[in-house]
């Protein structure tokens, strides 16, 4: 299961939901724009202070980070691999 973290306004955010989307991958998007306790829970967690932040949900869970992450992975065909 896929999860990313977005605020409605991010084109980056945008940007990591298009890939996702091409590559049909099922996701879940939680927008965090105006819920900062949870953005302050997830910054914590993954040392990242932007957005989008895309996980990878499995019996281990996986951050894979942000846009920049998620294109170098969709570029080089690892993301796909990552998912399966």
């Amino acid at each position: 299961m896929i999860t990313i973290i977005t605020k409605w306004y991010c084109p980056f955010c945008h940007a990591a939901e298009r890939i996702l989307n091409k590559l049909e991958l099922e996701y879940t998007n939680i927008d965090i724009t105006l819920k900062p306790k949870l953005y302050k829970q997830v910054q914590e967690i993954t040392g990242s202070n932007t957005v989008p932040q895309v996980f990878i949900w499995d019996i281990h869970g996986k951050f894979l980070g942000g846009y920049t992450e998620i294109n170098e992975l969709y570029t080089s065909g690892e993301l796909e691999e990552l998912i399966k």
